[in-house]
């Protein structure tokens, strides 16, 4: 093993026994456990400090499921919003959805997160993500309105767009754990995931 990936390894534990230790974590905490994920697949360590490694993701995903937890907005997600859970008919314009195994309370950005993360690429997502976010709170806004829900429409923006970067971070570690090589794990998923973590 190289010095630097030992160092990279005595660095992500030191962070672990941090937040180990700590009631509640800190920033340079989570950067440290997110630099760990965006590098664990350039090391190649041996089974126990790869388990160190797997303790120390598992960590930072537990932060991003918080935050995703704590805001107030709460309504039911899907779970698996991706593109080929949903049934388009070009001739109405209607949609349907399928496979309704993790539908739960939640925060409507990881359903969005998973949904664009599904059909569009790292360049697509990049060019198109800002106006289908603005989009989506459009149509979500006049929704609620429309339905005659006592929501706060505006604070309910505020809260999501911030936690948009968030969801992607939280989608982008299970593709990491589920498919290491898989194609949404692009650029613009490790920007928002970065970005998830300069927010905090």
């Amino acid at each position: 093993i190289s010095e630097a990936d030992m160092n990279f390894i005595k660095e992500t534990q030191a962070a672990l026994q941090k937040a180990k230790e700590a009631e509640s974590v800190d920033i340079e905490t989570l950067r440290a456990l997110e630099s760990a994920a965006s590098s664990a697949k350039k090391v190649n360590v041996s089974s126990d400090r790869l388990k160190s490694l797997e303790v120390a993701l598992e960590a930072a995903a537990t932060l991003r499921d918080r935050q995703l937890s704590a805001t107030p907005f709460q309504p039911l997600v899907h779970g698996d919003a991706k593109v080929a859970n949903f049934c388009f008919d070009p001739n109405t314009g209607r949609v349907a959805a399928v496979d309704f195994q993790y539908v739960g309370g939640g925060c409507g950005m990881k359903d969005l997160a998973y949904f664009i993360g599904s059909c569009l690429d790292a360049d697509e997502c990049e060019r198109l993500a800002p106006d289908l976010l603005d989009r989506y709170f459009d149509v979500l806004g006049a929704a609620l309105l429309r339905a005659g829900h006592d929501v706060d429409v505006v604070a309910l923006e505020e809260d999501w767009r911030a936690l948009y970067p968030v969801a992607w971070a939280d989608f982008t570690r299970f593709l990491r754990g589920w498919s290491p090589g898989h194609w949404k794990l692009h650029r613009y998923a490790e920007r928002l995931t970065r970005d998830a973590v300069a927010s905090l």
